[in-house]
């Protein structure tokens, strides 16, 4: 003995949706053909956020690379924690946007801070500040 649950369409919800009675699932449910998924928009976005922090992983493993571990010790720790949040973020992670805010911030006011006190050629850590302000956009977007 079940107990058996049955759906009844109920028109007016229908109408309210649609426009046309009995088609619920219509494309006009979702504003039409050429309607773009907000979820599919946000899942564009944390990819793209994704990329970004992968990107910017390589290039502070670039630094690290070129000058060696010895007084590049920052930006290792940099690099493992994009590394890190990439992986959260592709993972889908919920507080990944909001984590790479706080962690991103904090590097880019390191790298400010000492930009001037860099013994060696700053290009990559240009490249860095441009991708941290990326990054920054990026998941200032998704949080609001």
């Amino acid at each position: 003995m079940g107990l058996v649950v049955r759906m009844t369409p109920n028109p007016s919800i229908e109408r309210a949706c649609t426009g046309k009675p009995g088609h619920a699932l219509s494309s006009q449910t979702l504003g039409g053909p050429n309607h773009i998924d907000p979820y599919k928009q946000g899942v564009l976005h944390m990819t793209f956020l994704g990329l970004l922090l992968l990107g910017n992983a390589v290039l502070h493993g670039v630094i690290v690379g070129r000058f060696g571990i010895k007084g590049n010790v920052q930006p290792a720790v940099f690099g493992f924690l994009y590394a890190a949040l990439a992986l959260a973020v592709f993972s889908g992670w919920p507080h990944g946007a909001l984590t790479t805010l706080v962690v991103t911030t904090a590097g880019l006011v390191g790298l400010a801070l000492n930009f001037r006190k860099l013994q060696h050629d700053t290009t990559v850590e240009k490249i860095i500040f441009v991708v941290g302000v990326a990054i920054l956009a990026c998941a200032a977007y998704l949080l609001w």
